[in-house]
This record gives C-alpha cells, structure tokens and sequence, in this order.
C-alpha cells in the first residue's frame, strides 16, 4: 500500500511577500529580454514591452517600499 500524501498547512503570505514575488518575476523578465538580445536589434514591440516591464517593476519596487515603511512604523 502507498503512503497517504501528508498536507501541511503553511501560513498564509503577507502582502509584502505577494508583492516580493511579483518584483522578483518581473526583474526576472527584464532580464530575460537582455539575455534574448532582441530589444536592441529590431526596437519596435519589443522595446514597447521592456518600457511596460520597466514601468511595472518601478511601481512594484515602490509598493515594497511603502509596504516596508509602514512594517517599520
């Protein structure tokens, strides 16, 4: 007989930890597109989404500062 699969219950993330998550994708994008070297050779779309993925890291980067500033206060 196989073993039963044991569920653990884990503490819900913070929204600090959501909005962690979602800067650490979004930085990870960004690099991916330099790793690609396509933004560079043919501009167009694809520099449209490097400024859309650069626009929503500034705003993400922010939300974590704010949400950090209000958890030291």
């Amino acid at each position: 007989m196989r073993p039963r699969l044991s569920l653990v219950a884990l503490p819900p993330e913070s929204a600090y930890d959501h909005v962690a998550n979602a800067a650490q994708a979004i930085i990870a994008a960004d690099a991916a597109l330099d790793r690609m070297n396509l933004v560079g050779n043919l501009g167009g779309d694809l520099a449209d989404l490097r400024d859309a993925i650069r626009g929503a890291e500034a705003l993400v980067l922010k939300a974590l500062f704010f949400l950090s500033s209000e958890a030291a206060t």
